[in-house]
């Protein structure tokens, strides 16, 4: 897969143009389809991201950029990088670094401004520690107005700080996001779904929407989500994902044509960004509240059941799914050790079970042999199936020394 980002060009020039940012694999045919076309524009450079265990590689194209022009759909969501040319280090690489460079003059302000941002439209997201020290507070406390302008020349409405979601929080929820702008958006959190901030992003072509003040958004999980998207035997089974947030990896599996996704999510403001992306992205879908049974079956291709997954074995007993999952997704980090007995109780013989988990880069195979002998135990105590560790994806990095891995758990016939 292949991303969008800008670059300046030679001093000489006022001008942005497009680069496409592509894993290894990929390098040489987009650099051929360009070239072909008289669009290559002549670099090509490795980039580093500690965000993930890939290389990508940023390939310049003579394709201009005009600021002015909203991004298509395919780019909503999109990334803005340092990138300067080889030829220039006057003419910053993005909007957001162009901006900086034309209204700071003070060398020490900029060498301490943000280096990455994220857009979501209409959302400029910044890191955690981004004009946080004294010098950019004073700054901003003599600009009144550097934000405003700062939100119009990047055509947003709201500007945000990041913050980590503490690992005990079931509901997964950015309690720490700290709105700069504009100054109303930094009062109590809006509570009802009309009234809230509500951004979007499209990945792999696939529509995702959310409110960032009461739900997380992972950028890192793409590599998990094309991976999803080329699994081979989707079309036209069914899927559960007990851990389905606003659907990430529910969309995959829809578009890697399953029949059916059968969803759990706790937290109200994800049930209901995933229902909107549903909606957005042409999939019927059903919202089960915790208090009603599901009831006849009136065949959405997403059913959500609005609460925990402690009672997910009842609800497809009732719905007469038992075991008939094709695919089992659990997508809770840092852990989801506490579901996966009712995963295998889901799982049926011959399918997978997607387990993702936080293991130290240098545990990977010890955790492969342990999670064998634990599924197998499991396995032994509701009928004795077979169980094995199918694939082990190193999706990216989430911590110094700490990988995001999926382990694919294959449960064959009863032995």
């Amino acid at each position: 897969m292949a991303s969008i980002s800008e670059e300046g060009k030679a001093e000489s020039e006022e001008s942005v143009v497009f680069a496409v940012v592509a894993a290894r694999e990929n390098v040489k045919a987009i650099k051929s389809h360009l070239a072909a076309r008289g669009l290559f524009g002549k670099s090509i450079s490795r980039l580093n991201d500690d965000t993930t265990s890939t290389t990508s590689f940023r390939i310049s194209t003579t394709i201009p950029f005009d600021p002015t022009t909203p991004p298509p759909p395919e780019l909503a969501g999109y990334e803005l990088t340092t990138a300067p040319s080889a030829t220039s280090s006057q003419h910053p690489a993005d909007p957001f670094q162009a901006f900086l460079h034309t209204h700071v003059a003070d060398k020490t302000l900029l060498a301490t401004a943000p280096k990455r941002t994220s857009i979501y439209p209409p959302l400029l997201l910044l890191q955690s520690d981004a004009f946080a020290s004294a010098g950019w507070r004073g700054y901003l406390s003599s600009h009144p107005d550097f934000l405003a302008r700062l939100a119009a020349a990047l055509k947003v409405t709201h500007i945000a700080r990041n913050a980590p979601i503490t690992a005990s929080d079931v509901m997964r929820s950015p309690s720490g996001l700290e709105f700069l702008f504009p100054p109303s958006s930094a009062s109590a959190p809006s509570t009802t779904f009309d009234d809230a901030l509500w951004v979007s992003t499209t990945q792999h072509g696939l529509y995702q929407t959310w409110a960032p003040e009461h739900t997380m958004f992972s950028r890192g999980n793409i590599r998990e989500k094309a991976r999803v998207l080329s699994f081979a035997g989707v079309s036209g089974e069914e899927v559960a994902d007990l851990y389905a947030g606003i659907g990430y990896f529910v969309f995959p599996y829809l578009r890697a044509g399953a029949r059916r996704v059968w969803c759990w999510e706790i937290n109200p403001w994800s049930v209901e960004a995933l229902r909107r992306g549903c909606v957005r992205n042409g999939w019927s879908v059903r919202v089960v509240p915790h208090s009603e049974e599901f009831g006849q079956d009136t065949g959405e291709q997403v059913v959500v059941f609005a609460e925990g997954n402690e009672n997910a074995v009842r609800r497809m007993e009732a719905a007469e799914r038992l075991r008939r999952m094709a695919h089992v997704n659990l997508g809770l980090l840092p852990s989801s050790k506490a579901s996966w007995s009712t995963a295998e109780q889901l799982v049926k013989t011959g399918g997978l079970v997607h387990v993702h988990e936080n293991v130290g880069e240098h545990e990977v195979a010890a955790k492969t042999v342990e999670f064998v002998q634990s599924w197998s135990d499991i396995a032994a105590a509701a009928g004795k199936r077979d169980m094995k560790c199918e694939h082990v994806e190193r999706v990216k990095t989430f911590a110094p020394g700490v990988l995001h891995c999926v382990f694919d758990i294959r449960v064959g016939e009863s032995s």
